[in-house]
């Protein structure tokens, strides 16, 4: 890939930042959820969960991952160096966005598109909560910290949601899995 098509790219996030991040965290959902259906043995695509993945994709990518990560950055700048900057956001990614906004924030969202009641909700998250910030935390932790280490604030999100298209991929197909657990349980 030429560097003038980077530069383009990164010009054009700089111009409408929300636009962009919150369309390709929407992609990288939808792909994601798609081929995690696809690969679970479902013939037919369940939209509405790939609606709702898609919206999930849109909001965290989008607005909340723009102006958290901006925050963050602001907080805890690169000038500050590998210890000043990347340990703490690194740390603040892992304790408290993950494990008390990503995780609950993607179970509510997948519970509710799939019409689950609020004992639903609790007997899927409280079964599934533990594995899935686990899986989250050693895929995310080491690129992570690449990302706050070398990719622009501006960048960051969008090149999370790139990676994220195989992340998706993977959290989709495990909620697939249990998804249809659960079913066979009911």
């Amino acid at each position: 890939m030429s560097l003038q098509v980077v530069y383009k790219f990164s010009a054009s996030v700089r111009r409408r930042p929300l636009t962009i991040k919150a369309a390709i965290g929407g992609l990288a959902a939808f792909g994601g959820e798609v081929t995690a259906q696809k690969l679970s043995g479902n013939e037919e695509i369940n939209w509405r969960r790939t609606a709702a993945f898609t919206m999930f994709g849109v909001w965290w990518t989008g607005p909340f991952s723009h102006f958290y990560l901006r925050a963050l950055d602001h907080k805890f700048p690169l000038s500050g160096g590998f210890k000043k900057a990347v340990v703490p956001k690194l740390l603040w990614q892992s304790l408290f966005i993950n494990p008390f906004v990503y995780i609950p924030a993607y179970f509510f969202t997948i519970c509710t598109s799939s019409g689950m009641d609020a004992d639903g909700m609790k007997h899927y998250m409280s079964s599934n909560y533990t594995e899935t910030l686990t899986t989250c935390s050693v895929f995310w932790l080491p690129i992570t910290g690449v990302v706050f280490r070398f990719i622009p604030e501006h960048m960051q999100s969008v090149s999370m949601a790139g990676i994220g298209l195989f992340w998706n991929t993977i959290l989709a197909y495990k909620t697939n899995q249990n998804h249809l657990e659960l079913e066979l349980k009911r």
